[in-house]
């Protein structure tokens, strides 16, 4: 028996805007009790990590379901009510199964939950990637194509603004058009210190040729933020090789 969602507040409308890529963004907008962030259902049927990547290379990431509101929000807006689709939540590797190391891709608190009875179970082995049933409860999963769901929720620039709006609305320039603010992708050594230890050197070179391939939640090497570690990632943390005091 599948447990049920409960009635929340009346949200207020949201704001959708098109871009050229896509129908439509919404936004569920602070002044109608929402978080400001941006969403979008993506049709494309694919597996999790690819998914993920898709979401990365357009400035986003899947969505965090945080609250009932924000899943009523999404059913409302975007119209998921009928989709089982891709989450932002999955569980870290080497984790103890069923139920440990669960989080979101944006490392935002695990403080609410809305799993199906007897979930997650990790029932068919290797299932480390969390989908939304229609009405909105979770099951982990495997392998397999669904559709998902693309949240914007950085504020590169701190002006209280997701940036994501800004650009659809032609306030923040984005010429590359990866969903990331043109004057937010000013790189310094920092962005390459990938271990953290004030030089540019073989132990962030290690890390960076480990994580080779497309960009999973876990991976600090997508310096230019595009999906994929490569060969841009590559000349970028070589371009600051040496000291990095900042």
């Amino acid at each position: 028996m599948q447990k049920q969602i409960m009635g929340v507040a009346a949200l207020g409308a949201a704001l959708a805007i098109g871009d050229a890529s896509h129908a439509q963004a919404v936004q569920w907008r602070v002044e109608d009790g929402g978080n400001g962030h941006w969403y979008q259902r993506e049709g494309l049927a694919v597996d999790w990590p690819e998914a993920q990547s898709r979401a990365t290379q357009r400035g986003g990431h899947l969505v965090s379901i945080r609250s009932s509101d924000e899943y009523t929000f999404l059913n409302q807006a975007i119209g998921i009510q009928s989709d089982l689709f891709w989450t932002g939540g999955f569980q870290q590797p080497d984790a103890c199964e069923p139920g440990c190391g669960w989080q979101w891709v944006t490392g935002e608190p695990w403080d609410y939950t809305n799993w199906n009875w007897s979930e997650p179970s990790d029932s068919l082995g290797n299932e480390h990637w969390m989908e939304c049933y229609p009405g909105g409860l979770w099951n982990d999963r495997g392998e397999g194509p669904l559709v998902s769901v693309v949240e914007w929720s950085d504020d590169c620039n701190g002006d209280g603004i997701v940036d994501y709006g800004q650009i659809l609305q032609e306030q923040l320039p984005d010429t590359n058009g990866n969903g990331v603010p043109d004057p937010c992708e000013v790189l310094t050594c920092a962005n390459t210190d990938l271990f953290r230890d004030s030089n540019i050197n073989g132990a962030d070179l290690g890390i960076l040729l480990s994580q080779w391939g497309p960009a999973q939640p876990q991976t600090v090497s997508d310096i230019n933020r595009d999906g994929a570690v490569d060969g841009i990632d590559l000349g970028l943390l070589l371009s600051f090789w040496g000291p990095c005091p900042n």
